[in-house]
């Protein structure tokens, strides 16, 4: 296994003008992020995943608290400390995890303090990634819980976000500046 940078992200002095356009969309300030740099070097790849991995993100329906659940255990279990940090930051500006959730995440469904729906995603990632499947407990209860739609929703994002975890550790994809208050949480 690598940590090391395997893949450069592309600069923006070495883009063509189409992949330069397309970072409009994506740029917050003067910074693109990395993920997006290396996605643009297959430009073909990148506008074929964007609009699915742009749903699961920001476009479903799933609330913004479990989604990232979700994400960040997928994080957790693929060491993916790219992932990890970047949705520690979106956790915490956009749902109300505390830092001791944010921890509790590494320990999973067993962790104190978490209500049931919590319980039962953090359930549902385990299970997906130890047997690619799940119980008819954690089955039923999410199915009901969160209805069809959205359930179909989480289990697309659990998988979205398990495939580009291991993308960014393959790649070795670096964080970017600025990062640095949330890496304390860091999965390692």
């Amino acid at each position: 296994m690598s940590n090391k940078v395997r893949l450069q992200p592309l600069a923006d002095e070495d883009m063509s003008a189409e992949q330069f356009e397309i970072t409009k969309h994506y740029r917050r300030g003067a910074i693109l992020p990395n993920v997006i740099r290396i996605g643009l070097r297959h430009i073909k790849l990148f506008k074929a995943y964007k609009p699915f991995s742009l749903f699961t993100l920001a476009l479903s329906n799933v609330e913004p608290r479990v989604r990232e659940l979700a994400i960040l255990r997928v994080a957790w279990h693929n060491k993916s400390e790219y992932e990890w940090v970047h949705h520690v930051r979106i956790a915490s500006q956009e749902t109300d995890l505390s830092e001791a959730d944010i921890e509790n995440i590494k320990i999973g469904a067993n962790a104190e303090n978490w209500g049931e729906l919590d319980k039962m995603v953090l359930s549902l990632v385990d299970q997906m990634k130890e047997t690619s499947n799940v119980d008819d407990k954690t089955y039923e209860y999410l199915m009901t819980s969160l209805g069809e739609h959205k359930f179909t929703e989480l289990l697309h994002t659990i998988g979205n976000y398990d495939m580009l975890a291991k993308v960014l550790n393959i790649f070795g994809v670096p964080l970017e500046e600025g990062f640095e208050a949330f890496k304390k949480n860091v999965a390692k």
